[in-house]
């Protein structure tokens, strides 16, 4: 199955990841103007108004290529962020989760927790996925916490792998979840979902 070959649905409970269409996408487009959603991403110095418009016009233009395939990410049918699934390698059965933000009103609560277990759900039960990959600024400690916390495991650094918008180098931590770690991990996730 590839990525690519269907609209996706996915949801637990309240939450529900669905796929970005024209009408989301401009939705989508209007929120994320809070500076501190946007803490260890690479966007150009001030980003808000149309620099920020153009990091999500970046998710279309990379799913109309299928490089990136972009979920919004709704609460009680509220957007409340968005992320993707991304290099998505059928050869190696692997793939890439992240491009995640979320409104800072829901940092905390359970729909990172339920995002990720939709997500990582998806892509070993469905897709058949070998590994799944997290890559995450080695500036962004809110995220890396996460990550420990929903069971991925930390493979470590790379350095300067990353150009930024202002022309500097980022380094970022790499964490993944195996086929065989994803009933321990998928446990985990719905433990802290109840």
């Amino acid at each position: 199955m590839t990525l690519f070959s269907k609209y996706l649905n996915l949801s637990y409970k309240n939450i529900e990841l669905t796929f970005l269409t024209p009408a989301l996408h401009s939705e989508l487009s209007l929120l994320g103007r809070d500076e501190a959603i946007w803490q260890g991403f690479d966007l150009p110095e001030g980003h808000q108004g149309e620099k920020y418009t153009a990091y999500v016009e970046n998710a279309w233009d990379d799913l109309q290529a299928k490089k990136r395939y972009p979920l919004v990410v709704l609460q009680d049918g509220a957007i409340v962020g968005s992320s993707s699934f991304y290099k998505f390698d059928d050869k190696q059965h692997s793939i890439s989760i992240g491009y995640t933000w979320l409104l800072a009103n829901v940092w905390g609560g359970k729909v990172n927790v339920a995002l990720k277990y939709l997500m990582l759900q998806h892509a070993f039960e469905a897709l058949n996925i070998e590994r799944a990959v997290f890559t995450v600024d080695t500036s962004n400690a809110r995220s890396q916490a996460a990550l420990v916390k929903l069971g991925a495991v930390r493979e470590g650094v790379a350095r300067h792998c990353v150009r930024r918008g202002d022309g500097s180098f980022a380094s970022s931590v790499v964490f993944s979840v195996l086929q065989k770690e994803w009933a321990s991990v998928c446990d985990g996730l719905l433990a802290r979902l109840e």
